[in-house]
């Protein structure tokens, strides 16, 4: 790997690829922004029947301030991670863990925790602006500050308690296993990650949301007709309280395994009748028989093999992390700004990802259409793009680039198309 240490300066390739990504992201967000501003007055031929002025107006006008306030949160994360890099302020904390203790791995234990402490501090003018403002502005936020300072307090303790075994397991396999342990590492977080997989429906989710057991007859006959002709098992039907938080709706799949949940959000169930229920229903079960869900771990795997092995590849060559703005070099230093930078690195994969992302909603569609009425899946999504207020007009670079779902008018077009 010679080619790595010779004749590259990682400080301009790191700003290189910085400046490339920002202003490519600012530049869609610019032309995405002025898409939708350009088409606000004027309800798209495709949903005049469907969708009134006022509801696509508003949409606008939310999708916008997104955007506004958007440039402002980017700024500032750039300043965040310049601030830990170049900046040196993570050289700086890491300098000073190791006089906290003789012990390495409480020395380390103190910096990672103390990064994400900080971390965390340092997310909450995002997280109240986006809140506190945007939401309540257009009347989607329903949290009180009691509840957003206890999500933040029990995400604190997640991320202390899922963060600081992986940090050190990682740190105890380097010091271990030589020039193995990135292997080690490597099916310790596969391990761990399946394991919160499994526990995340009955353990974590429980932590900021109370569920309850779908007791509605109306929804649960057509729920268990599908579910029969389909063969699909679940250990439940769980409606969740998202109004206590928000007034957006959603229904998702989670679970491995024998801990297989179908949650369904109450603002969701309030708005959709039984057969639009089935058909969003289908929609997310499609993810789980089309395997979706194992093909995004298979990919996720392979990202993270790959990943630990760059992390090895470059684990001894101190320029990578001194260029990057860290002259403190210890085992926890230099896994967090690799953990930092790499994101940098890889943004050029973003829309591969939304495009595959985008691929398999199709495919849950015609999988729903199949096994349910597509008029209803129509009608559930024009409920769905009113109730959250989803532009109808996003600029077709930046969704290309961003979406994770097609754009409305292409999903409803893709649904016409089986029927």
């Amino acid at each position: 790997m010679n080619f790595l240490t010779e004749d590259i300066n990682y400080f301009i390739l790191f700003l290189s690829f910085l400046i490339v990504s920002e202003v490519l992201e600012v530049y869609l967000s610019i032309r995405n922004r002025a898409c939708i501003k350009r088409n606000r007055e004027k309800v798209p031929d495709y949903f005049k029947t469907s969708i009134d002025l006022a509801d696509h107006q508003k949409a606008a006008d939310y999708q916008m301030t997104i955007s506004d306030y958007g440039f402002a949160f980017r700024a500032y994360g750039l300043i965040i991670l310049l601030f830990w890099t170049i900046g040196g302020y993570l050289s700086k904390l890491s300098m000073y863990s190791s006089t906290v203790t003789d012990n390495d791995y409480l020395n380390g234990s103190f910096l990672i925790a103390s990064l994400i402490f900080i971390n965390l501090i340092l997310s909450f003018p995002v997280s109240i602006v986006r809140t506190f403002y945007i939401e309540e502005k257009f009347g989607f936020n329903n949290t009180t500050y009691k509840t957003f300072l206890l999500d933040k307090l029990k995400s604190l303790f997640l991320s202390l308690l899922i963060g600081l075994p992986l940090f050190l397991a990682v740190a105890y396999f380097i010091n271990a296993f030589n020039d193995i342990w990135w292997l080690y590492s490597f099916i310790f977080f596969m391990i761990f990650q399946l394991l919160l997989l499994w526990i995340y429906p009955s353990v974590i989710a429980p932590l900021f949301n109370k569920f309850k057991k779908l007791d509605n007859p109306e929804y649960e006959k057509v729920i268990n007709s599908l579910l029969t002709k389909i063969g699909f098992e679940a250990k439940g039907l769980f409606v969740m309280d998202g109004s206590t938080r928000s007034n957006h709706g959603n229904a998702y799949f989670t679970g491995i395994g024998k801990n297989k949940r179908i949650v369904f959000y109450d603002t969701l169930l309030s708005t959709l009748k039984p057969g639009e229920v089935e058909s969003v229903l289908a929609h997310e079960l499609g993810h789980y028989k089309l395997k979706h869900i194992q093909k995004g771990l298979i990919t996720s795997t392979l990202l993270s093999f790959f990943g630990f092995y760059l992390l090895y590849v470059f684990f001894n060559i101190e320029s990578f992390f001194i260029e990057h703005g860290l002259s403190h070099l210890t085992v926890y230093s230099k896994i967090y700004l690799f953990y930092l930078v790499i994101g940098v690195y890889s943004f050029f994969t973003t829309p591969l990802t939304s495009f595959f992302s985008r691929k398999r909603e199709f495919e849950s569609d015609n999988y729903a259409v199949k096994h349910t009425q597509g008029k209803n899946m129509i009608s559930a999504l024009l409920k769905l793009i009113k109730d959250n207020a989803s532009t109808l007009t996003p600029d077709r670079f930046y969704s290309a680039y961003y979406y994770s779902h097609p754009p409305a008018n292409e999903r409803i077009s893709n649904i016409k198309e089986q029927l």
